[in-house]
């Protein structure tokens, strides 16, 4: 049977991110090149500002692949990592977990670093809401050692 997942973690904090600031990244590099254009003399202008908004488009693009496609299910008694692109599809225990941190709790996105009893440590980039995830991360860890104990550890 299989096991049915709890939630998915989001990235749609990203992506509303990205949108509303491509427009300002998109006028600064206008700006920059018509200043360029202006104010230095050069053959290779035009293919100058080309590749550099070639690059721009790329990361853009990278950027919403990325949110769309790296997948962090969470489940009662462990998290699936998966990223077809890298091969990434790997299963970890919340018991194994030793230790939650984020650069930024209070932002609607962050990065969270899972870091593991085994020394292996995890980056998981742009996660909406990072302090809620951590904390209901933290809770399903504290349910899985609760199931651990036996009526006998109990009694003693």
């Amino acid at each position: 049977m299989k096991e049915t997942p709890l939630g998915k973690l989001e990235r749609n904090n990203h992506l509303n991110h990205l949108v509303r600031v491509i427009p300002i990244i998109t006028f600064a590099f206008a700006v920059q090149c018509m200043l360029i254009y202006h104010f230095t003399t050069g053959k290779f202008l035009a293919e100058f500002a080309t590749i550099v908004g070639v690059g721009f488009i790329a990361l853009i693009a990278l950027l919403v692949f990325y949110d769309s496609n790296h997948h962090i299910i969470l489940y009662k008694k462990h998290m699936q990592i998966y990223f077809a692109l890298m091969g990434v599809n790997e299963d970890i225990n919340y018991n194994d977990i030793e230790n939650i941190t984020t650069v930024d709790e209070e932002s609607s996105f962050s990065t969270i670093t899972l870091q593991l009893k085994d020394g292996r440590k995890y980056n998981l980039h742009f996660i909406d809401y990072p302090s809620h995830v951590i904390t209901y991360i933290l809770s399903l860890k504290s349910d899985e050692q609760t199931d651990r104990i036996k009526p006998s550890d109990l009694a003693a």
